[in-house]
């Protein structure tokens, strides 16, 4: 979960520790039901979930 603490462990405000046990990335997936018209407040969401993880420099695409 590096994304969420990646700025404090590049600023050295944090130190991985045990990272050889560290699990390899997972990829991140949004799902919902297809062929049934998404409402507003879901595109939405997702819309702003995709973009802001996009713009997250700490997941690995």
């Amino acid at each position: 979960m590096s994304y969420q603490a990646g700025e404090e462990l590049d600023k050295g405000t944090l130190r991985s520790v045990l990272t050889q046990y560290e699990e390899e990335p997972l990829p991140v997936n949004i799902i919902h039901m297809e062929g049934r018209r998404v409402n507003a407040k879901t595109r939405r969401f997702i819309d702003l979930a995709v973009q802001t993880l996009k713009q997250n420099p700490f997941i690995i695409s």
